[in-house]
């Protein structure tokens, strides 16, 4: 027994032997990477400090200049494994001023509680152009909802090119955003994303300099019933919904997206032009003050996202002929709908389901002869259409199509004595139905 207890140890023992001796060649064969830290200051020499990859360095004293140093951008220099480039952060009344790649600036509200009602972004900074808005610069978002600055009225300067994400998020007093046009005709400016997110009492927002915006830029600014830049090409997901709009300047948009102007309630007028390729689901969606579309002549929309314009005011709508199909509950519970017109060259093949669903004022449609299918409920209590006609080449018809029609209401089936075997038995609603000769 001793013995093969000997011999236990002794295997134990060389396993172990052998585990570490791995451990040391993989150890030998990994050779410390060298990579190097610059600091870099406007007006001193950059500071380069050579280390190994993975050990802590400590940042060397912010350089003594005529500049007004704070800080340098970042606390923490452990752990970086790449060659690195680490900016000096400037303090000037308040404001701190980041040095960018291309040695212009960037701009933060810094760390200082300053009450100012006029935020006045100066152009430029030690003979620098300032051309950003920083990340969160002045946003409220991480102050528990108390913004220092008190801004009522943001001036921009020209030179300012593009405001970061959250940049002014949450700001509870902002109230107007001014913004100094270029010289140079189209915008090249952008906005970015949730940047004036939840500042619920903007109301005006003025610039030609934009170009671009992104998604929830303007999110739930209740109070905003003015906005122009005309020189917008999108209108990203949720960019304007929850807000007081009361009219927008579209004449440049090739898309807009997802709920890009839902829950508008004030918006009366929507005008869409030639260039618009893209209308997103519910872009429009519970606009309910929203009586008026009107699409540009030759516009150039094949496709209208899924409850684009449901429950909405609309009373009357003329579609470009270029529609392929309407989408699922693209004109859902439209109570003031009574005339749709197709062109006559319409190239319409699809109704989805729930397309006209409840507009229980829609006192005629004309299914063009190019429709192909029919979905469900597409025609779900329209109770105000008299008479309709389904033309020969509509292969495939949904369930309860036009469920909740009347005897009164008839529907006059073209090119077939009886119902297809594929056509359900509830598709038709009550309605009367007329089956052509065959």
């Amino acid at each position: 027994m001793k013995r093969r207890m000997k011999i236990v140890v002794m295997l134990s023992v060389l396993a172990m032997i052998a585990s570490l001796s791995a451990i040391l060649c993989a150890c030998k064969d990994e050779k410390p990477k060298l990579v190097s830290l610059t600091f870099r200051a406007y007006g001193a020499e950059d500071i380069v400090v050579k280390r190994v990859a993975g050990r802590s360095v400590t940042p060397p004293p912010v350089p003594e200049i005529e500049n007004n140093i704070g800080h340098w951008e970042i606390d923490n220099f452990d752990d970086i494994g790449e060659d690195t480039v680490i900016n000096a952060v400037y303090e000037t009344e308040g404001l701190e001023f980041r040095l960018l790649e291309d040695f212009s600036y960037e701009v933060s509200g810094g760390k200082a509680n300053k009450k100012v009602e006029q935020l006045f972004i100066p152009a430029e900074h030690e003979g620098r152009f300032v051309t950003r808005i920083a990340d969160e610069g002045f946003s409220s978002e991480y102050k528990y909802y108390l913004d220092p600055w008190h801004i009522k009225t943001l001036h921009l300067p020209a030179t300012i090119k593009e405001i970061g994400e959250k940049a002014f998020y949450d700001s509870p007093w902002l109230e107007q955003a001014l913004w100094e046009s270029a010289d140079y005709e189209g915008g090249n400016a952008t906005i970015g994303k949730e940047a004036f997110k939840f500042c619920d009492v903007l109301q005006s927002f003025e610039s030609d300099n934009v170009c671009k915006i992104d998604e929830e830029a303007f999110y739930s600014c209740a109070a905003l019933t003015h906005f122009n830049a005309e020189n917008l090409t999108e209108i990203p997901d949720l960019a304007f919904d929850d807000c007081s709009l009361e009219e927008v300047n579209l004449k440049n948009v090739t898309s807009i997206g997802w709920k890009a102007f839902s829950l508008v309630e004030s918006l009366q007028r929507v005008e869409l032009p030639k260039k618009l390729k893209q209308l997103g689901d519910q872009a429009f969606s519970q606009c309910t003050a929203l009586k008026e579309v009107v699409f540009e002549e030759g516009c150039e929309l094949e496709y209208m996202g899924i409850g684009c314009f449901s429950q909405t005011a609309i009373t009357k709508i003329e579609l470009p002929k270029g529609l392929k199909n309407l989408a699922f509950a693209v004109f859902e519970s439209c109570k003031s709908l009574r005339t749709v017109i197709l062109p006559e060259d319409t190239q319409l093949t699809v109704i989805e389901k729930a397309a006209f669903a409840f507009d229980r004022a829609l006192e005629s449609f004309t299914i063009p002869s190019s429709v192909e299918s029919i979905g469900e409920e597409a025609f779900q209590g329209c109770v105000g259409i008299s008479s309709i006609a389904i033309p020969a080449g509509v292969q495939q018809m949904g369930e309860n199509a036009f469920a909740e029609w009347t005897p009164e209401q008839t529907i006059y089936v073209a090119g077939r004595n009886q119902k297809p075997a594929d056509w359900p038995e509830n598709w038709c609603g009550d309605a009367t139905v007329v089956w052509a000769k065959a």
